[in-house]
């Protein structure tokens, strides 16, 4: 995926369960938990791939939360602006 598609799938997924349901709230709390469970599973592999000698049995559950398989491009652009985007939408329609 490149950097706008998380962007644009969260702006689509809100904009479907916000115009559905009436609560653009509900819209942001899913895009976040799907970008949010997406990114820690990926950390999850690059840490067994990097530090776990390729076995998931050596992960530990607060091994996904280590910085050394984070980087930029995994923290911004696939969670916090897509998160941060979904907020600012909720909080806008709920003040119009």
């Amino acid at each position: 995926m490149n950097n706008l598609e998380h962007l644009l799938i969260s702006i689509c997924l809100q904009a479907v369960i916000g115009s559905l349901t009436g609560n653009w709230w509900a819209g942001a709390a899913v895009c976040a938990a799907l970008w949010i469970g997406r990114e820690q599973a990926q950390a999850e592999y690059r840490w067994i791939y990097q530090f776990g000698n390729g076995k998931r049995e050596n992960l530990h559950w607060w091994n996904a939360f280590d910085p050394s398989v984070w980087n930029f491009h995994n923290a911004f652009w696939n969670l916090a602006l897509p998160i941060a985007w979904v907020i600012g939408a909720a909080i806008f329609f709920k003040l119009r």
